[in-house]
């Protein structure tokens, strides 16, 4: 059923021209529709580009709504494309206050740019990012962080930020780390040749999760451990040229999300003293595999044992929920030889930090080298 704000009239300046010469009406404006369809459209306009050829996240509403949950105005950075009623795109930022070469700026974390295939080369993507730039503006946001996966010959991604957005600078190149816990479903999930012949002949031993140190107390996160939890990431952050900084509201909101994230703690003599957070998302590649994204681990101040039985811990907790694949992105801080010893295994970096600035970024992007961001 088509809402008051879907049945709004287009601005006229926002017609564009069809490849038959005609006109077509395209209103930009912010979001307004339950996150279902938001969820929905972003998943279908993704698997219709790269189902096969690249792996597309299935994001849940649940998981939007846990995006959104604890940022202030988060929906006015939802922007969306509509024509005659239809989604035809969208581009949704989520706020944050970033660390820049040690100054704090109000910043914003832009992905899941989608354009439905039917209005490609109608100017959608150029309108939603030219009406983000405005929301930042008004917003008082310096720019906007995100990623274009050069991966695959098909992502579309490096080739409209690059090509078509003066504004948008290389920060820097990203890797994932990966840790496989069930090879053999990966292997069958997976497009690229090497991979497959590797994951389907190694002992499922190869895989298998280290057992924690009994004397090092694990637990899951509890309200009251936030406070512990934003002075770790905080100071783990603060060490970075770029970083995402959190506030009470949002870290609460992130580290505890029924069904869609969990956050374990290292507890030593009453004091929090190091976390790991992560969430669940589906990946289709040829079929699906779940899962885990390890998005905050503070081990700065954990000795190698407690960080290894807090991995370790983790692990056997993601293998209860049937996750088969565990990807972290590359953060200042990172635990490296003990990533290794409970085989986490570093990955091409094959995606790369952008930023979109509103108007001048605050230093230029080459500069920044310890990086302390979400992968989104």
């Amino acid at each position: 059923m088509k809402t008051e704000a879907s049945r709004r009239r287009p601005d006229p300046s926002a017609l564009e021209p069809c490849q038959a010469g005609t006109f077509v009406a395209i209103e930009i404006r912010s979001f307004d529709q339950p996150t279902e369809e938001l969820s929905e459209f972003v998943v279908s306009t993704w698997l219709a580009s790269y189902r096969g050829k690249m792996s597309v996240p299935r994001w849940s509403a649940r998981y939007f709504d846990w995006q959104f949950a604890g940022a202030d105005n988060a929906r006015e950075y939802v922007i969306s494309a509509w024509s005659d009623g239809r989604l035809v795109g969208a581009l949704v930022g989520l706020p944050f206050p970033l660390l820049w070469e040690g100054e704090e700026h109000l910043g914003v974390h832009g992905s899941w740019l989608s354009v439905d295939r039917e209005f490609r080369r109608e100017g959608v993507a150029s309108k939603l990012a030219q009406r983000m730039n405005e929301v930042q503006q008004e917003r008082g946001c310096v720019g906007r962080l995100g990623y274009a996966f050069q991966g695959a010959r098909v992502s579309l991604g490096p080739r409209f930020w690059k090509k078509s957005q003066p504004d948008t600078h290389l920060v820097r190149p990203m890797r994932l780390w990966a840790r496989i816990i069930n090879p053999r479903k990966v292997s069958r999930w997976s497009n690229k040749r090497f991979e497959q012949m590797l994951l389907s002949g190694i002992p499922k031993a190869t895989c298998a999760i280290g057992k924690p140190d009994s004397s090092v107390n694990v637990r899951s996160y509890t309200e009251a451990d936030r406070p512990a939890c934003a002075r770790l990431i905080n100071a783990q952050a603060s060490q970075a040229d770029l970083a995402a900084l959190w506030t009470d509201q949002r870290l609460d909101a992130h580290l505890s999300y029924p069904d869609v994230a969990k956050t374990l703690v290292v507890e030593r003599d009453g004091n929090v003293v190091g976390f790991i957070s992560y969430h669940f998302l589906p990946l289709v590649l040829q079929g699906e595999v779940e899962s885990a994204v390890i998005d905050l681990l503070s081990t700065e101040e954990l000795t190698s044992k407690e960080t290894r039985s807090l991995l370790n811990t983790a692990l056997r907790s993601m293998q209860d929920e049937q996750v088969d694949l565990v990807l972290m992105r590359e953060f200042a801080g990172q635990p490296n030889a003990e990533l290794l010893r409970t085989r986490f295994v570093p990955q091409l970096a094959e995606s790369l930090l952008l930023f979109s600035a509103t108007d001048q970024p605050p230093s230029p992007p080459r500069k920044l080298r310890k990086v302390h961001v979400l992968w989104r």
